[in-house]
């Protein structure tokens, strides 16, 4: 299933929100969220308690990399917490399917808390509008975009990161000097303009090491590992490619995605570039979590 634009699951959200009676407390169908994101961003509709269970143990009870157990609030008693988000219900109701729409008579679905709801979709990055759009209450659509683009660098980044391993593992084993190499595919994106220049553009300290992708924007992070996807897609299909041909190959299409980015969102890299460095986006964004963790883990849809 295609994923949704950020538009169409705003509005989706909110008019499928349901508030429970006398309260400000919020719900939303385990179905509802099922038709819009798919059973791969979900789980089966056949499991829900099961697949709401496994969400939140991974929210609440899984230690982050870097973190001791001294520096997570967990729930003493877990089913208790558990309990608080989700309801089960049995009703009529539509699921999207396979082979099209089906009825379901009398059948099993759950009311899911907030906080629920986002340990759902937490899980799959690629969906970080969603993860905000429960994270923050009563935000606008344009905040929620403004957010998304922000948080979105730290999956993207690390996409990048893989696919410029693969290239550098190319250029290496045709034993090319990896200094210049870099050079030209960084010289070809940002049209001629060097790493320093570009940092002192935007008053970053110039450090040796410190890539310039540290701080690109999510459009110029995927319009790069899309130009590197292209070049290695070409190079597994032409046999003994010489590092010529692929240093051509990668400098081609990185000019190609960069004129393509200006088509279609009319901005060039070189304009797709922030100050600010992905680890403190990292940073930013796991207070947040643990900031709507604190706020909305002891809120009781029953």
């Amino acid at each position: 299933m295609p994923r949704p634009k950020p538009q169409i699951i705003f509005e989706y959200l909110n008019n499928t929100k349901y508030i429970v009676p006398n309260t400000n407390t919020e719900y939303w169908l385990f179905s509802d969220l099922y038709n819009l994101f798919g059973k791969e961003n979900v789980g089966s509709n056949e499991f829900i308690p099961k697949t709401v269970n496994t969400a939140l143990r991974d929210a609440v009870l899984k230690i982050p990399k870097g973190k001791t157990p001294e520096d997570i609030e967990t729930p003493e008693y877990f089913w208790d917490f558990y309990a608080k988000h989700l309801t089960t219900i049995i009703h009529n109701y539509t699921i999207n399917t396979d082979k099209g729409i089906k009825q379901i008579q009398n059948g099993h679905d759950a009311k899911l808390s907030r906080f629920a709801c986002w340990s759902i979709l937490k899980r799959n990055p690629r969906l970080i509008f969603t993860e905000l759009y429960f994270m923050m209450p009563n935000a606008s659509f344009s905040d929620l975009s403004e957010a998304s683009y922000k948080f979105s660098r730290i999956y993207l980044r690390n996409d990048l990161a893989s696919s410029e391993k693969i290239v550098n593992g190319i250029a290496y084993r045709h034993k090319a000097k990896m200094g210049l190499f870099h050079q030209l595919m960084e010289k070809s994106f940002f049209y001629d303009i060097d790493i320093e220049t570009l940092k002192n553009m935007y008053g970053i300290v110039y450090e040796p090491g410190d890539p310039i992708s540290n701080y690109m924007g999510s459009r110029s992070l995927m319009a790069k590992q899309k130009a590197l996807n292209i070049a290695v897609k070409r190079y597994d299909e032409i046999k003994n490619m010489t590092l010529r041909d692929f240093s051509y190959a990668v400098t081609k299409e990185l000019n190609s995605q960069r004129i393509k980015l200006f088509q279609k969102e009319g901005i060039f890299p070189e304009q797709d570039l922030t100050s600010e460095h992905i680890k403190n986006v990292r940073r930013d964004l796991y207070n947040k979590r643990q900031e709507f963790i604190k706020q909305f883990s002891n809120i009781n849809i029953r």
